[in-house]
């Protein structure tokens, strides 16, 4: 859930008929805010059948609401992994006293490790919009493209934007960290560890 997007009348009555619906009333009930008990109750959803606990595969998505699935419009956005590797790397590490290095960040998410659980259990997105190795979304929005990608794709289904968007998840240290931060195996990894979506969508390390 963006922060700032209002979840609509017609997603909490669909809420409502799920498992997550009395989720939502317990997580209003000890003050969370309403946005963040409704992204938490949608997951807890359909949680019991993904072991992933935080961004749900399409696969799964496409079982615990096949309805959904198949009539609402569906989009996600891709970025270089490159880039988003790099910028997962300063987010997750900017508070530790005793980071990883890059390279120890990269051989760790290669062997699976959760290394104190700043890598995800799975750091590729490929199945979060794929299935079976096919993309399963109506359409993709590269990250950046973001703003005239998202405004021609609101213009073509009629959806009003002024074409605001929230800016989070900001490392301070990211802000100073070139790409050269890359040695030529660091390149190596990433482009092994997220190899579909590099040749999918054509991304290099140049154009990182």
């Amino acid at each position: 859930m963006t922060v700032g997007i209002r979840p609509n009348l017609k997603s909490f009555s669909r809420l409502a008929t799920l498992r997550g619906g009395g989720r939502f009333i317990a997580h209003l009930r000890r003050g969370t805010d309403y946005r963040k008990a409704f992204n938490q109750a949608v997951k807890e959803s359909y949680r019991p059948i993904d072991e992933v606990p935080v961004h749900a595969l399409a696969k799964t998505l496409s079982v615990a609401f096949p309805r959904e699935w198949r009539s609402y419009f569906k989009f996600c956005v891709v970025r270089n992994p490159f880039e988003r590797v790099l910028s997962d790397y300063f987010w997750k590490t900017q508070k530790l006293i005793h980071p990883p290095s890059f390279a120890e960040f990269l051989r760790a998410m290669k062997k699976g490790e959760r290394d104190g659980r700043i890598i995800d259990e799975r750091p590729d997105n490929w199945e979060i919009y794929t299935i079976n190795d096919a993309i399963a979304v109506d359409k993709v929005i590269r990250y950046e493209n973001l703003q005239r990608e998202l405004s021609e794709l609101f213009s073509e289904l009629g959806v009003d934007w002024d074409g605001w968007l929230p800016r989070l998840k900001v490392s301070k240290n990211r802000e100073n960290q070139p790409l050269d931060i890359y040695s030529p195996d660091d390149v190596k990894l990433v482009q092994e560890l997220f190899q579909k979506e590099i040749d999918t969508f054509g991304y290099s390390f140049h154009q990182a």
